[in-house]
This record gives structure tokens, C-alpha cells and sequence, in this order.
């Protein structure tokens, strides 16, 4: 019975912890494309993720909340799974039940295991497969029973079908198997590749599916090389083996913090110690470990990219299992020392307050970063863009950021699917063309000869924006007001000032012949009264700062709209509702600034202008601006100290 109620609280304990933590819904990067992966059985991006949509699949199916939600309870299941199966590892490895369950809860607690447990994700899954790969890597070594190795490697080989990073992890049982070479059999290693396929063969899912159509069909991988460049992840090559070797430094700093910084001082200083402890009692499985942590690390910083500096860590949740088996190593030998060198009464207390403090100290750390149980920041940002008046029109939009919500909104929540989402990357690829050309007016997707030229990037973008321009019924927008590179961006802005543009709420509409498609402007707004993006509780990451930072823009523009109208209570609403969203809004500190000077509160006014000035001292206009209201408040004095800084950045502004 004891030794079930250790498995239950190694499982429960972070069931709960994920549970009340986990976001309500998608969230932003790749969340919604998971979910519509795995709700609507379709081919998410490269490799494919044919286990993540398989498993997910049935997560789908059941009677709880809505698709969002189950696609994050997925993520949740597995992540408690992975600490409970640590728990069996940590066990197999020191023998130690309130040791293996102390380490193992503290791995529950580290940043980014937490943290990707939360929303729909590969890598709690991953990490399941990891810690299930060592236990039975250490069950076959401590028994040599060939089942263990064949059970080892056929979760190996369908571990592989979740993601490729799991690779770092076979290092473990081929340190092992070479460190007992004379137990191992030619016949085993034969069936246990045997078996390593057979995992692998689930990724058969991913050119059978695509045959189907699915309504997600990336790349279309039902040919031998579309299926290739996908198992390659031929679409990253730029990311691959990057020759900047300033970024490979900046992205091995950010890896050493990291390891650190998921457990804490203190207990990484314990796991560490722990590691170098097992040079004469486990070598080999030392020489494996360290092998996944520096061949992960070496794959890591030859990876880089736009966002890789943001989200390097959970490429690295099993090299972070590997310092929570050096941390349970330690623990044990401290367990140990402590009950067989000092007899006083108080040791099992001694003993017991370290492994209490080293099972909840990572969780204590990120209580705070990883609660997301009120974060609605992505549905509430693009369910906002796609209910503006028109009920069809092509919304032009950038990266994963931005497409895979929409994508989840409209192909499982069927919300507004008249709308043409056209991603710009996207008219490079076909099977997105052929997936949005069915939405818009019949040949717009075609290529203009004045676009035919080889500085452009992306000459079917800008081909087919002034097709929809020439077409004039079918109402165009974007999200953003520029593109790149320069050349492109070139030609969209002279393509841009063939029309009018409207700027209302998140996107801007190219009005053809001055035709709004909206009556009433104002009425747009409706859909941007949000709570959880203006919600300063919630911690940002570099996804949801974005969408944070335009909404500071979009209700800076309402303020405005409400100043005009006389609203100066509802424009003083607006503008804190932008510093709320981003408080380093310089600019918007300004207008409410303005607002109250006119209406006498010059006090405040005073205050925020100098706010703004902290935070841009080289804009000449807010010194400007404070040294009027100075003067209306009878402080000549620092009006006239104000006013000539202003004059001094004006005249040496470039």
C-alpha cells in the first residue's frame, strides 16, 4: 500500500499543479495548430508530430470544456505521467522512495516542464519518453533481462514518432549496452532495432493521413519527397548549422543559466555534486548522460533563429531530467551519511526537511511564471480580428504568431471560416495557396510580370494584393503596416498608397475607391474591450508581449477616437488601458498627460510627463509639453529649464 501511495502522489501531486495552472484555452506559437492536429486528426508542420496527433486524438474525444482546453489536458496528463515515471526511474536507480519522489517533484516544478505542460505541446510527451527510455535502459542493466532492452528500444523507436529531439536520449542505453558488452547478445541488438522500427512505423500516419485531405495538410507529404523534406524538417535548414558564432555564444550563455535557473542555486549546486558522485558507482551511466546534455547543447547553439533565444529550453527538458538524476544520486548519498555516521533523534526531521525543501523549492521559484490559468490572450486577440462587420474578406497576416489561432478558430471552432486567412510566407508554398484560393475571388492568385524580379522575396504576395486591389469587391486587410525585406516592402508601400487605408482595431483595411467596410468605426471596438490582455498579473512571454504591445496601440487610437467625440472620461479610460497593456508607452503617457492638463489636473499631468521623459529622454516634445504645464501650474522656473532642454533635442535631433 506505501509503495502505491508514492506512485499516486508522484502522479497526482503535479496532475494538480498543472491542472490549476493550465491555460483556459490556445495559447499563442503553435498551440492552435496542435490542437487542430490532433482535434481534427490533420498533419500539423514538420516532422508531423503523428504520435502528438494519434494521442491527442483521443484526448478530443472527450466530453470536457471545449477542443482547447482537452488539447492542453493532454499536455497536462503527460507531464504529470513523465514525473511519475521519474519517480520509477529515480527509484530503479537508488532504491529510495522518499528520495525518488523528493527529486522527482522537484523536476515537476522546474520552469519549462511546468511550463510546457500547460498548453498543448510535444515535449511533455517527449520527456515521458525519455525517462521511460532510461528506467528500462537501467531495468535490463540491473537485470539483464532482454525483455527490458526490447521494451527500451521500441519506446525509443515510438518516442521518435513524437519528436526527432529524442535522439539525444539513446546516448543512455548505448553507454550501457557498451559498458556490458558480454551480456548483450548479437541476436537482442538485432530485435531490439527490430523492435526501435516498429515504434517508428507510426510515423506511416503522416503520408496515410495526407492522402485523406485533411483539412490541415502541411506540405502535403503524400509523395516519398514531400515526406522526406518533412522528416528532415527541410523547411529549418536556414536554422541548421548557423555560421554565426556570436549567436552560438549568446545561445550557450542562455544554456548554462538555464540549467540553473530551472532547479535554483542550491539545488543545482546538490545535483552537481550529485553527477560527479556517480563516477565510481555508475560511470557508464555518467558517460551517457553527459553525452545527451553536450550533444544537446552542441545541436542547440548550431540552431539558431528569429525565436530560438526565446524558447531554447524546452529543446532541453531531458538534459534537465539528467540534473534531476544527479540531484536524487546526491540526495541518497546525504540520506545515507546522515543515518549511518550521527544516531541522534533528530536526523529522520533533518532528513525529511531537505527533501521537503529540495521537492518544492523549483516550484516556489515558478509559482509565479507559470500560473496561466486566466490567460485568454490569444483567443481574445484574434477573435477580435476576425469579428470585424464584413463577413468575407482576406486578412493578410505574418507568422505562427498570428496563423495557427486563426487556424484553430476557424477550422475547429468553425468561427467565421469565410474569412481568407492569407499568410504572407505562405504564397511560397502551394498547398496553402490551393488550401485559401477556394475563399477568395477566382484568379487572384496570380503572378504579375512587374513583380518578376529577383530581389524579391515573396513576388506572388505582392502579385496577388494588387489583383485583390484591381478585383475592388472583395475587402483586403493586415495586420501589419510593413513587411520584409526592403525591396518587398518597397513595393507594398507603393501598393499601399494606391488606396486608402483605415487603421481600426487590430488590422489596417486598404479601401478601395474610399469604400469603408465598416459604418460606424467606432463600433469596432466593441471587440477589444479585453480583460487578460491589458491583465498585468500575467507573466509575458516573448509571444504574448507582441499581441500585448499592439493592443497598447489599438486602445492609444480608441483614446483618441473618444477624445474627439468628448468622451474625456472615456478617453482616460482608454489611454490606461494602454499603459496597462505595455506600461513603456512613452507616447501614450503623453496623451493622457495632455488630457489632463486641458482639464486642469495638472499635477497628474506633470507626473506622467516626466514618467515619459524617464523612459524616452530624447523625445523633445514631452519636455516640451511639461514645460506648459509647469507654467500653468506657476513653476516658471522648471518651465523654463524644460523648455530649453526641449529646445537643445529639438535642433539636435537627426
Amino acid at each position: 500500500m506505501r509503495r502505491s501511495l508514492h506512485d499516486l502522489i508522484a502522479f497526482f501531486s503535479p496532475l494538480v499543479l498543472y491542472l490549476t495552472t493550465m491555460l483556459p484555452t490556445l495559447h499563442l506559437g503553435d498551440s492552435g495548430e496542435l490542437t487542430v492536429g490532433a482535434t481534427m486528426f490533420a498533419v500539423p508542420h514538420v516532422p508531423g508530430y503523428p504520435l502528438l496527433a494519434t494521442l491527442g486524438h483521443a484526448f478530443a474525444q472527450l466530453p470536457l470544456a471545449h477542443a482547447a482546453w482537452r488539447g492542453n489536458l493532454f499536455s497536462v496528463f503527460f507531464g504529470a505521467l513523465t514525473v511519475w515515471m521519474t519517480y520509477r526511474l529515480l527509484r530503479e536507480l537508488t532504491g529510495d522512495k522518499l528520495v525518488a519522489l523528493a527529486a522527482a517533484l522537484a523536476f515537476a516544478g522546474t520552469y519549462t516542464l511546468w511550463e510546457q505542460s500547460l498548453k498543448i505541446r510535444a515535449y511533455p510527451l517527449n520527456t515521458f519518453f525519455a525517462a521511460t527510455v532510461i528506467y528500462f535502459a537501467l531495468r535490463w542493466r540491473n537485470t539483464f533481462d532482454r525483455r527490458y532492452l526490447l521494451t527500451c528500444f521500441f519506446v525509443f523507436g515510438l518516442g521518435l514518432s513524437n519528436h526527432e529531439i529524442l535522439l539525444v536520449v539513446g546516448a543512455v542505453p548505448i553507454a550501457l549496452i557498451i559498458a556490458n558488452w558480454k551480456q548483450v547478445k548479437i541476436r537482442d541488438l538485432l530485435l531490439s532495432l527490430t523492435f526501435a522500427g516498429l515504434g517508428v512505423s507510426v510515423y506511416l500516419y503522416i503520408p496515410l493521413r495526407a492522402a485523406a485531405e485533411p483539412v490541415l495538410n502541411w506540405g502535403e507529404p503524400n509523395t516519398w519527397p514531400r515526406l522526406l523534406d518533412a522528416l528532415s524538417q527541410q523547411q529549418y535548414s536556414a536554422k541548421m548549422l548557423n555560421p554565426d558564432w556570436h549567436n552560438k555564444w549568446q545561445m550557450l550563455k542562455l544554456i548554462g543559466w538555464s540549467f540553473i535557473d530551472e532547479v535554483g542555486v542550491p539545488v543545482f549546486a546538490l545535483a552537481l555534486a550529485g553527477l560527479a558522485g556517480l563516477i565510481k558507482r555508475e560511470r557508464a551511466l555518467l558517460v551517457g548522460l553527459l553525452a545527451l546534455v553536450l550533444v544537446n547543447i552542441l545541436l542547440r547553439i548550431n540552431y539558431i533563429g528569429e525565436d530560438e533565444m526565446f524558447q531554447v529550453r524546452r529543446y532541453l527538458i531531458s538534459g534537465y531530467l539528467a540534473l534531476i538524476i544527479g540531484l536524487a544520486a546526491a540526495l541518497n548519498w546525504i540520506k545515507q551519511v546522515l543515518h549511518s555516521r550521527f544516531r541522534i533523534k533528530t536526523v529522520p526531521v533533518l532528513t525529511m526537511l531537505i527533501l521537503v525543501f529540495v521537492a518544492v523549492w523549483p516550484t516556489m521559484r515558478h509559482a509565479r511564471a507559470n500560473e496561466q490559468s486566466a490567460n485568454w490572450v490569444a483567443y481574445e486577440a484574434w477573435q477580435n480580428v476576425l469579428s470585424h462587420r464584413p463577413l468575407s474578406y482576406g486578412l493578410v497576416v505574418g507568422g505562427d504568431n498570428n496563423v495557427f489561432p486563426l487556424w484553430y478558430l476557424q477550422m475547429v471552432e468553425r468561427r467565421r471560416p469565410t474569412v481568407a486567412v492569407l499568410p504572407r510566407e505562405g504564397f511560397r508554398s502551394d498547398w496553402v495557396i490551393d488550401m485559401v484560393a477556394g475563399r477568395l475571388p477566382p484568379g487572384v492568385i496570380a503572378m504579375r510580370p512587374e513583380y518578376v524580379k529577383p530581389e524579391l522575396h515573396n513576388p506572388l504576395f505582392l502579385s496577388t494584393a494588387a489583383n485583390l486591389i484591381d478585383e475592388s469587391t472583395f475587402p483586403l486587410a493586415f495586420i501589419a503596416d510593413h513587411i520584409t525585406p526592403a525591396a518587398d516592402d518597397a513595393e507594398f508601400q507603393k501598393l499601399k498608397a494606391s488606396v486608402d487605408t483605415q487603421r481600426e482595431g487590430a488590422i489596417t483595411w486598404w479601401l478601395v475607391d474610399g469604400q469603408a467596410p465598416i459604418d460606424d468605426p467606432t463600433l469596432i471596438w466593441r471587440f477589444y474591450q479585453t480583460a487578460s490582455i491589458v491583465d498585468r498579473s500575467l507573466l509575458r512571454d516573448h509571444h504574448t508581449a507582441t499581441v500585448t504591445t499592439d493592443y497598447s496601440v489599438y486602445y492609444s487610437r480608441f483614446g483618441r477616437q473618444r477624445e474627439k467625440q468628448g468622451d474625456n472620461k472615456g478617453a482616460a479610460a482608454a489611454y490606461r488601458l494602454a499603459l496597462a497593456a505595455d506600461p513603456g508607452n512613452d507616447a501614450v503617457m503623453g496623451q493622457l498627460g495632455a488630457l489632463f492638463a486641458r482639464n486642469d489636473q495638472l499635477d497628474e499631468a506633470v507626473d506622467l510627463y516626466r514618467a515619459a521623459i524617464e523612459l524616452n529622454p530624447r523625445e523633445w516634445r514631452h519636455f516640451y509639453n511639461l514645460s506648459l504645464v509647469l507654467r500653468a501650474a506657476g513653476k516658471n522656473d522648471e518651465a523654463e529649464q524644460a523648455e530649453q532642454t526641449a529646445q537643445s533635442l529639438k535642433e539636435t535631433r537627426p
